[in-house]
């Protein structure tokens, strides 16, 4: 790093530590704050603004509602700190749930009228509103042990109070069997707003429909959480790289090439299915922006609901006509549609795809900017896990191994690509000195690697692509009460469990981060970082505040935000810095 870098990192850092001292004092006056956004400006305007942002959402059902809560909390964190010209996310990718999310948020942002930041106000508040809009009361009072006197139906409190005081051998909880037969009264009857139940259907192959385990196939309707999808967000969904809009990525799985396909907001089309020589077989074409179809295609899991099907040239003439039809009542060899599995299946943290995504910023030889990436984990991947001995216990232990976050390799190969362009460069600078010709080196055809549409890369572009990339993982805190049906379990009690714990651990989480910023300022003590940690959560919460004065929060969601902000306030109160983090665990590298 050169001299010159080194003074522009301090001079960020002078500037910085004035407008964490204004910061502290925003809550005062309304002409506070206009000084700190008016200093924040000028520091944009002064200091390219070199870092982008993404966030990634994974799918998991009704465990997306945990991706909601953690969304709410980095939003303000982040809005208080950032300039008029800033997106608060640059990238926003998801499966499945994590799909169902992202779309919600891009869609509400690009049809804002706003102006940057402003886009964004109302998000949280749509993205609340969706989940709270298909969350529902089933009555799970209806189940009961064949062998007891239960309550009668419609108590709850006392179906509850039943099963903790049932003190014997491996009962559950009554939390547990509250979100248990929940999901299963989910599993009978359907969910309100996301899928219907469809009678059987007996099996015609091999007849197996009398003797358990028998080959019948139950089968959910999802057209309902399509008709909830479209009602809140705004199709279609088409951004502008040139205009700096923020990026919406979905995964999908075409079921028929077994491969990925990542939707992407900023072009009209997708290709896949690629020959050896970088042709590729098959085209999906979105020319006006990404529509439900797309997301549905993200978010139809298998087996449990009909394949996804997607146009391969959408007609927009037809939005809001006829429905879609059925996959048995298409003939594929028309070519008019593709198949569709979650995305999850293949990469249910589509981290890759986003550096792959960041990696198309490069321009004039130019490498892209640094990218600092938020991951929200809904599935535990936390060790010492305690080891179930029940069947539902060992199926929820294996579905949170199955679609956890397994992007650590990728982050490291990342990272080892980005010291080898470091190498490199060594050696260009060795080359320049000795006058040897190292450009024509760089500009041959790499062998193996190829881009997203297929074609080669130099060996220049494989280095110039190269860009540090610093990654948060925020991971949902589990329970004592976890069951193997929590995909499934929408009801209100446990939607709004999941958007509280998201905001807690997000908090936690960032919190620690600024501990360790402010910890590597040496000479600082104790009651100076606590000051200056509180003075963050304060201006947390002034931005909690200013969105809900403008009418763009709900009440009922910024008393979620500031009560889970003053937890945190009061523990670092009266027990300092000591096991401030209680419910997260983060890896940032």
């Amino acid at each position: 790093m050169s001299d010159s870098s080194y003074i522009i990192i301090n001079e960020r850092y002078k500037v910085q530590n004035l407008l964490n001292i204004l910061i502290s004092y925003v809550f005062i006056s309304e002409y506070m704050s206009k000084v700190v956004r008016q200093i924040k400006e000028e520091v944009g305007q002064n200091f390219p603004k070199d870092t982008k942002r993404a966030v990634i959402f994974q799918g998991g059902g009704a465990i997306g509602a945990y991706a909601a809560g953690v969304y709410a909390a980095l939003y303000y964190w982040m809005k208080k700190d950032i300039t008029d010209a800033e997106n608060i996310f640059d990238i926003v990718a998801g499966a499945s749930a994590g799909a169902i999310n992202a779309s919600i948020i891009v869609g509400h942002v690009m049809a804002s009228k706003s102006k940057k930041v402003q886009r964004w106000e109302g998000s949280v508040n749509k993205l609340l509103d969706f989940w709270s809009f298909i969350s529902s009361s089933p009555n799970f009072t209806k189940w009961k042990p064949f062998f007891s006197f239960w309550p009668f139906f419609g108590n709850e409190m006392d179906w509850i109070t039943v099963w903790d005081n049932t003190n014997f051998g491996n009962v559950a909880s009554g939390e547990a069997a509250r979100r248990y037969y929940s999901s299963k009264e989910y599993l009978y009857n359907g969910a309100p707003n996301v899928f219907s139940y469809q009678t059987n259907e007996i099996d015609d192959r091999f007849f197996d429909n009398i003797w358990p385990v028998t080959n019948d196939w139950y089968r959910y309707d999802n057209n309902a959480l399509k008709e909830s999808i479209q009602r809140y967000t705004d199709f279609p969904i088409k951004t502008n790289p040139d205009a700096d809009d923020p990026r919406l990525l979905i995964v999908a799985v075409d079921v028929e090439e077994g491969e990925q396909v990542t939707f992407d907001s900023h072009s009209d089309n997708v290709g896949f299915g690629y020959t050896e020589k970088g042709e590729k077989k098959y085209s999906i074409e979105y020319e006006k922006g990404l529509m439900v179809e797309h997301i549905m295609a993200s978010s139809s899991v298998p087996v449990h609901y009909d394949y996804a099907l997607v146009p391969v040239k959408y007609d927009y003439t037809k939005l809001g006509g006829e429905s879609e039809p059925k996959s048995e009542n298409i003939d594929f060899d028309y070519g008019k549609y593709r198949r569709f599995w979650d995305g999850g299946i293949l990469s249910n943290t589509p981290l890759r795809e986003v550096i792959q995504a960041h990696q198309d910023l490069m321009q004039d030889n130019i490498p892209p900017p640094s990218l600092k990436v938020y991951i929200v984990d809904v599935w535990p991947s936390v060790k010492h896990y305690p080891i179930a001995s029940d069947h539902d216990g060992v199926i929820n232990r294996k579905n949170d191994l199955i679609y956890q976050d397994k992007t650590f390799y990728e982050e490291k190969v990342t990272h080892l690509i980005s010291d080898y362009k470091s190498l490199v460069e060594e050696f260009r600078t060795l080359a320049k000195e000795n006058n040897l010709q190292f450009k024509n080196i760089l500009s041959k055809k790499a062998p193996r690697s190829r881009k997203r549409d297929g074609s080669t890369r130099t060996y220049g572009e494989l280095i110039e692509t190269v860009f540090d990339i610093d990654i948060t993982r925020i991971e949902r805190t589990p329970n004592e009460n976890e069951i193997s049906f929590k995909w499934c379990d929408y009801s209100v009690k446990t939607i709004d469990n999941l958007i509280n714990q998201g905001i807690k651990d997000t908090l936690n989480v960032i919190i620690e981060e600024s501990l360790q910023r402010h910890n590597q300022k040496k000479g600082k003590a104790e009651d100076e970082i606590k000051a200056e940690i509180k003075a963050e959560i304060e201006a947390f919460k002034s931005s909690v505040e200013d969105e809900k004065q403008i009418e763009q929060l709900d009440e009922r969601y910024a008393i979620l935000l500031t009560d889970e902000a003053d937890a945190i306030t009061y523990y670092l109160k009266y027990n300092g810095f000591k096991d401030i983090i209680y419910g997260s665990r983060t890896k940032t590298l």
